[in-house]
């Protein structure tokens, strides 16, 4: 459009900001990088997260300045189902979107029902069990 970059390198530093670990949005501070060197990632990357962290950090302040009251406890509480939900709707979509059979969406089921049934467990012990269980399942097949 602008005519900073033609369609070949944007594609070549969109699959090194999809390969690259860390958040996809490495692609603002590439295509900077490619358009104006390292003055251009640095406005780019500044350009980018600057405004929302700001936003962030004077969110946090106000809320933990209410932090005790009748309607910062009301909100939290309300919060609780919100992310319960968009977790849940998180591992439905990889679910479908993977090879996933009766095994994954099983083991899924049962993850829930244990974090549901002990919440005290930590879900780090059962990602460990149900890694064991696919790895122990891979050596005997």
């Amino acid at each position: 459009m602008h005519g900073w970059m033609t369609h070949r390198e944007f594609a070549d530093l969109f699959a090194i900001a999809r390969a690259a670990p860390g958040p996809g949005t490495l692609l603002a501070t590439l295509i900077g990088w490619e358009v104006a060197g390292w003055q251009g990632a640095l406005v780019a990357s500044l350009a980018f997260f600057v405004p929302s962290s700001l936003l962030v950090y004077i969110a946090a302040h106000v809320w933990n300045r209410w932090r005790g009251s009748a309607w910062h406890a009301a909100i939290e509480a309300g919060f609780a189902p919100i992310a319960v939900g968009l977790v849940g709707a998180g591992g439905l979509a990889i679910l479908r979107s993977g090879d996933t059979g009766p095994l994954a969406w099983g083991t899924v089921l049962c993850v829930a029902a244990c974090r549901i049934w002990r919440p005290e467990i930590h879900p780090l012990v059962l990602l460990g069990l149900g890694a064991a269980m696919f790895a122990f399942i891979a050596l005997i097949t």
